[in-house]
């Protein structure tokens, strides 16, 4: 068996096949200790990669950290509320690589929203100043903006006609993965990113 000194991680098995002898105590205990040393450089070799791999993990999260720095630098020079939301739709395009992207705000009316921009479903920017939506309580925008937690909210949505992705005009454009997250200030969801 292949030991650590706390537990057996697998085992290594040897025969004399070939000389069609039997093996002698000395080989097994060869073996054994070889088992042990090999035991200890595979859960050593293991930790090795876990470590990287985390290293890895919190270089790549450095990286788009830094990246949202630099978007967040870029946004804070536009002009007004409408360049800041259509410069943050088309940075979550170019920069973060989101498909499709539409910010949302509370209209201060129970259970409605209304549009900025947005990417249509070609991709392409889209003014939604125009749009003002119902939001469903149960629905995943309705759960965004009563949020009590400062998490993106996800969900398959294309096994659920419900919850299929829609265009403007509310036509299921087709199937594909939803996630959206609230604008927090303070202590209030101000609206959404979906």
């Amino acid at each position: 068996a292949l030991f650590d000194g706390t537990r057996v991680t697998g085992f290594l098995s040897a025969d004399n096949l070939l000389s069609q002898q039997p093996l002698t105590d000395r080989q097994c205990e060869l073996l054994a200790l070889y088992g042990s040393a090999l035991a200890n450089l595979y859960l050593r070799k293991l930790a090795l990669a876990e470590l990287r791999e985390a290293h890895e993990a919190e270089r790549e999260f450095s990286e788009r950290l830094a990246g949202l720095l630099r978007i967040a630098a870029k946004l804070s020079a536009t002009e007004s509320v409408d360049d800041l939301c259509r410069r943050a739709v088309e940075l979550a395009q170019s920069e973060l690589c989101f498909e499709r992207v539409g910010i949302w705000f509370a209209t201060g009316e129970p259970s409605e929203i209304r549009g900025t921009f947005g990417t249509d479903e070609r991709g392409a920017l889209r003014d939604e100043r125009t749009i003002r939506k119902t939001v469903e309580p149960d629905s995943l925008a309705g759960r965004v903006l009563s949020a009590d937690e400062r998490r993106p909210f996800a969900e398959s949505r294309g096994f659920h006609v419900l919850n299929a992705p829609r265009g403007a005009d509310g036509r299921i454009t087709g199937p594909g993965y939803h996630a959206m997250a609230p604008l927090w200030s303070g202590e209030e969801v101000l609206g959404l990113i979906s």
